[in-house]
């Protein structure tokens, strides 16, 4: 979703999903997520893989791996099988992490 797209409500896909711009609601991948660097996201976020180069406020489950860049910044909690926070990145929350449900 572009810089320039503001979107309110629920996304559910099966896609690697790409925010660039403002997103509220609910997010759902059983792929990646990705919150690129224009990104803000007021949101619920559920996926495989989760990446943050913007801004997030809300809880984020990540079934394998979430990852906090230099230009990041989370606020809530994280439940995920590894944690990753690059040295800049900023993070305001709780963490718990659990094994992965891989096969």
């Amino acid at each position: 979703m572009g810089e320039k797209t503001r979107y309110v409500g629920k996304i559910d896909t099966d896609e690697p999903l790409l925010l660039q711009g403002p997103v509220e609601g609910e997010i759902r991948s059983s792929s990646e997520v990705e919150v690129g660097e224009t990104g803000v996201v007021k949101a619920t976020i559920s996926a495989r893989s989760i990446v943050i180069s913007g801004r997030v406020i809300g809880d984020c489950t990540a079934t394998d791996k979430l990852e906090i860049r230099a230009s990041g910044k989370l606020s809530g909690s994280i439940h995920a099988a590894r944690i990753v926070v690059a040295e800049g990145a900023e993070f305001k929350g709780t963490s718990q992490m659990a094994a992965s449900h891989r096969s």
